[in-house]
């Protein structure tokens, strides 16, 4: 059955939570005017999720997100965990409700 091919095991990342994760770390970790992250790729045990930087959206490498953990890296740049981000994410929320 093809479904079986993309079946996850209970309590790995799904694409989107790996985008979310992706687009967190981004957000927290590059001070970029314009860019972001594309969907996701799974390969083997790693969520490779595009960078896109400056106004033309040029590649710019891939975040990576561990799809049994959550772990998130880039190159030299700082590696997360998913509860970390999801802390720092959490609190910038609170801060922008509560001023």
């Amino acid at each position: 059955m093809l479904a079986c091919q993309f079946a996850f095991a209970a309590g790995e990342i799904t694409q989107d939570r790996a985008h979310q994760l992706a687009a967190t770390y981004f957000a927290r970790y590059f001070s970029e005017g314009c860019g972001g992250v594309d969907v996701p790729i799974l390969r083997g045990a790693t969520w490779e999720a595009p960078i896109r930087l400056g106004v033309a959206g040029t590649l710019s490498g891939y975040i990576h997100i561990d799809r049994r953990t959550g772990t998130v890296s880039y190159g030299s740049y700082p590696t997360a965990s998913a509860q970390s981000l999801g802390a720092w994410s959490t609190a910038l929320r609170n801060r922008a409700h509560n001023p």
